[in-house]
């Protein structure tokens, strides 16, 4: 069974309960001197709202240098238009570096980004390990 959801009722809760996050990319620029890759940082606002009710959000044990740490999934969802209605043509093609997302102060890494084809996308992320 599925839920309906009306697209403008979608845009006017994002509208409304949506917080200022910043979403940033990456697009490859060249390579240094030691033959690492570059990378420019682009910035854009978005509104966006935090799920609390997803079957994404399974803790899952990492290993770092630091040990054994675990990982948390969380999805966000967004307008598919930037705060100056430049429309967000994002696809999961990120093949250097991938894109992050700051909502509320922290840092994600966007794993995965899903079009609803109704106006939003839903965006799939790992915080950030700090």
């Amino acid at each position: 069974m599925t839920i309906p959801v009306q697209p403008k009722l979608l845009a006017y809760q994002i509208d409304k309960l949506g917080i200022d996050s910043t979403l940033v990319d990456y697009v490859k620029s060249g390579i240094d001197v030691y033959g690492d890759e570059q990378y420019t940082k682009t910035l854009r606002t978005v509104k966006a709202i935090k799920s609390t009710v997803t079957n994404t959000r399974m803790p899952f044990q990492r290993r770092g240098e630091l040990g054994h740490y675990y990982m948390m999934q969380v999805e966000f969802f967004t307008k598919d238009v930037d705060e100056n209605g430049d429309v967000l043509n994002l696809t999961n093609t990120a093949t250097g570096r991938p894109r992050e997302f700051i909502y509320e102060g922290l840092t994600y890494e966007i794993t995965e980004i899903e079009d609803s084809l109704m106006g939003a996308l839903r965006l799939i992320a790992y915080r950030e390990r700090q």
